[in-house]
C-alpha cells in the first residue's frame, strides 16, 4: 500500500482517537464536578490528549514538507548522475540536498509492442499484406533506462528505434518472408520469430533492450 495512504489512515485514526480521548475526558471531568477532584485522573487525560494531537499535527506537516517517490524509482541529475533509488514508495523531506535539481524517473519494466507492415511479392505473382508485432522489454534498472535513453534519443524513443531497424529487416529480408503466408502454421511462425530475432538481437546488445517474441498476421 501507498504510504501516502497509510500516513492519512494514522492521521485519521489518531484524529479519531484524540476526539474520543477528548470526549471521554471531558465526560469523565464533568461527573467528577462537585466531587473529589482527581488530578492523576486529569492529568493522564490531558497528556493522552496532547500525545495523539502531538502525532496528528507531525503527520500533517509531514505530508506538507515532503515529496512523494513511486515504487521503482530513481533521482537522477541533469547530468545523468544517479542520486537515489527507491524499490518502494518512498517520501523526502523538501529540504532534502537529493532534490535539488532532480529529476525523478521510472525504472518499472516497459513492455513495448510494435506493429509493422510488409508486402512482399511472391512468385505467383501476388502481394502478401504481411502485418507482424514484435515484443520489446526495457527497463527494469536505473541504468538500464539511462542507457536506453542515451541510445534510442536520437531516434526519439524506444519505439522509434526499434521500427528504425524493423524498417533494415523490410529492406534486408522482405523476399524471404513471402513463405510467411500461413499464419495458422507453427512453423512458419516459429521460422519468423527465428529471422527477426537473429536480425534484431546483434542491434540490441549494448541497450539492455531485450527481445520477447514475435508473429506475423494477413490482413
Amino acid at each position: 500500500m501507498p504510504t501516502t495512504y497509510i500516513w492519512l489512515g494514522l492521521i485519521i485514526l489518531a484524529l479519531l482517537l484524540w476526539i474520543l480521548f477528548a470526549t471521554l475526558f471531558s465526560i469523565r471531568f464533568k461527573r467528577k464536578k462537585g466531587k473529589d477532584y482527581d488530578s492523576d485522573d486529569a492529568m493522564l487525560g490531558g497528556v493522552a490528549v496532547a500525545l495523539i494531537g502531538v502525532f496528528i499535527l507531525r503527520g500533517i506537516i509531514g505530508l506538507i514538507t515532503s515529496q512523494t517517490f513511486p515504487a521503482q524509482s530513481f533521482l537522477v541529475t541533469s547530468e545523468g548522475k544517479i542520486l537515489a533509488t527507491f524499490e518502494e514508495e518512498s517520501r523526502l523531506w523538501n529540504w532534502d540536498k537529493r532534490l535539488e535539481g532532480i529529476i525523478c524517473l521510472s525504472y518499472a519494466p516497459i513492455e513495448q509492442n510494435i506493429v509493422l507492415n510488409l508486402h512482399p511479392v511472391t512468385k505467383n505473382p501476388k502481394v502478401l499484406n504481411l502485418q507482424y508485432t514484435i515484443r520489446v522489454l526495457a527497463g527494469g534498472t536505473p541504468e538500464a533506462i539511462m542507457t536506453q535513453q542515451c541510445i534510442t534519443k536520437k531516434y526519439g524513443g524506444l519505439q522509434e528505434f526499434i521500427e528504425f531497424h524493423l524498417y533494415e529487416f523490410n529492406r534486408e529480408h522482405g523476399g524471404e518472408c513471402v513463405a510467411f503466408d500461413n499464419p495458422r502454421d507453427y512453423e512458419q511462425q516459429t521460422k519468423f520469430q527465428s529471422l527477426i530475432k537473429s536480425f534484431l538481437e546483434p542491434r540490441l546488445v549494448d541497450t539492455e533492450i531485450k527481445f520477447q517474441d514475435a508473429y506475423f498476421l494477413l490482413n
